[in-house]
């Protein structure tokens, strides 16, 4: 069996608003995924981040490997987040 897509997206996009929206739903506000590999249930997924700045949003670039495989699942990915809920990381 392979973990459907949605449910990894969810994933590495509770990752990405955690990060730099301050965990806050309104803080969304559009997301761009390509979906690259399957994944398969118990695997552990790694989600990099990038940051950025635009004017009225800051737009982070992600992707989201397998740490099991190596592989990228996710790739050519973005999360805008509305410019007044951007929220920076403490630590990395």
């Amino acid at each position: 069996p392979i973990l459907h897509g949605l449910a990894f997206l969810g994933i590495a996009a509770r990752c990405v608003l955690k990060t730099y929206g301050g965990n806050d739903a309104d803080a969304f506000k559009a997301m761009n995924v390509r979906f690259s590999k399957p994944v398969i249930p118990g695997q552990t997924l790694e989600t990099e981040m990038w940051l950025q700045p635009g004017i009225n949003f800051s737009r982070v670039i992600f992707q989201t490997r397998c740490k099991e495989t190596g592989q990228l699942c996710i790739t050519n990915a973005f999360m805008e987040i509305h410019k007044d809920k951007l929220t920076m990381p403490s630590k990395f």
